[in-house]
């Protein structure tokens, strides 16, 4: 569920302050400074650091494995309902969309897409040369303000785009005929589908929390 309007306002605030406080602490991390020896001995302490390493690893390759399901995802509701909406909507010949409640629908969906992209160009690149002291902050420290700011707008934006949706589908049976032919053919609803962005605030919050839990300090 997409959850409450003032949940959902919300998200965007704590994907930027769990960002900076990884970044932050990932920057601190032993592997870039004198190693503790506080734990036990030489020994331990490397076991230690090297049982931490691998599950950063598995984290990783887990995000790398859910942004490139998410991107997918992206780019299914792209091609399969947003741009074919577009079109409807500006030709002329058409009378089942305008052009305003076409835009309202598809917000920024391809500003989101166009950002995932880079960020899944950059954790394949991570991926092909990880090692025992990579890192992921650099990569969401990049692209940290567009992520904010288009999160920001695609959650404003939420409730009126799936509102407008929802008249569509009430009040319009052209569209509502065309909106069940699509959802068959490809089994998925694009109420849902809209409101997958929405989750994902949440699924970074927790992948890098977890990563930074196996970041040796």
């Amino acid at each position: 569920t997409c959850g409450s309007v003032a949940e959902r306002m919300t998200w965007s605030q704590t994907l930027t302050d769990t960002i900076n406080a990884v970044q932050a602490s990932l920057f601190k991390s032993a592997f870039l400074s004198e190693v503790a020896q506080s734990e036990g001995s030489a020994q331990f302490a490397e076991s230690q650091r090297a049982q931490m390493a691998r599950h950063r690893s598995e984290q990783f390759r887990a995000l790398l494995a859910s942004e490139t399901d998410y991107l997918r995802m992206l780019e299914m509701t792209r091609t399969m309902f947003l741009n074919p909406l577009k079109r409807a909507a500006i030709d002329k010949t058409d009378k089942m969309v305008n052009v305003r409640t076409a835009k309202t629908i598809v917000s920024n969906f391809s500003e989101l897409r166009n950002t995932h992209k880079a960020i899944l160009r950059a954790l394949k690149a991570k991926d092909g040369a990880w090692s025992d002291t990579s890192t992921v902050s650099d990569v969401f420290a990049e692209h940290i303000d567009r992520i904010v700011y288009i999160y920001r707008t695609y959650i404003d934006d939420n409730a009126l785009q799936l509102a407008t949706l929802r008249a569509c589908v009430d009040d319009n049976p052209q569209f509502r005929a065309w909106l069940k032919n699509i959802e068959a053919g490809t089994g998925k609803v694009l109420r849902q589908l809209l409101q997958n962005p929405l989750r994902r605030v949440s699924e970074y919050y927790l992948a890098l929390e977890n990563m930074l839990q196996n970041t040796d300090r």
